[in-house]
């Protein structure tokens, strides 16, 4: 008795110094999971001076889902203004998209998202992430990463500049 009455003034003890492990964080749960690619123009060419440019692209992607099996692809057009070069070409950034699914127009998803990049072996990669606020999934959270994998970045040492890319992408949308 004397030993369960110290287990039980040890662990309210080390509880009020908040010293025991709090309960793990709700894992997030895969909704859909898709794969594609992202291609996109800029207008004029990036080059080496810092410029505006104008971005125009097209998300496309196919799609497998245990929870929703009827969303099986999506469309997504891009645009907007954006001032880089080629040092600051993969800054971060922020805006919003709607996701057409399944190459109609009845079923849409609308994200507000931000960019960060990062450099792995030589690679760019653009995570971007926000929240699903509108439409189908709406509540759950969308993460995108995009792989530059053969972009020709010597290109802005050329006249005209990079005029545009062609990576493959993932997106995973998911919720808690």
């Amino acid at each position: 008795m004397k030993r369960y009455l110290y287990a039980i003034a040890s662990t309210a003890l080390l509880a009020a110094a908040g010293l025991l492990a709090a309960p793990p964080a709700a894992a997030s749960l895969t909704v859909v999971n898709c794969v594609g690619d992202s291609v996109g123009t800029y207008d004029p060419g990036v080059t080496n001076v810092v410029q505006t440019l104008e971005v125009t692209g097209h998300d496309q992607a196919s799609c497998v889902s245990l929870t929703h099996p009827t969303l099986t692809s999506f469309t997504a057009d891009y645009s907007g203004e954006v001032t880089k070069s080629r040092t600051t070409l993969f800054g971060g950034g922020s805006g919003t998209q709607t996701i057409f699914w399944n190459g109609g127009s009845t079923v849409t998803s609308a994200w507000s998202w931000f960019s960060t990049s990062t450099t792995v072996n030589g690679t760019y990669v653009l995570t971007v992430t926000g929240p699903i606020t509108s439409g189908a999934l709406a509540g759950s959270t969308l993460t995108q990463v995009v792989t530059f994998a053969s972009l020709d970045l010597g290109a802005c040492n050329q006249p005209g500049g990079l005029t545009g890319y062609d990576a493959p992408s993932t997106w995973i949308f998911s919720s808690l």
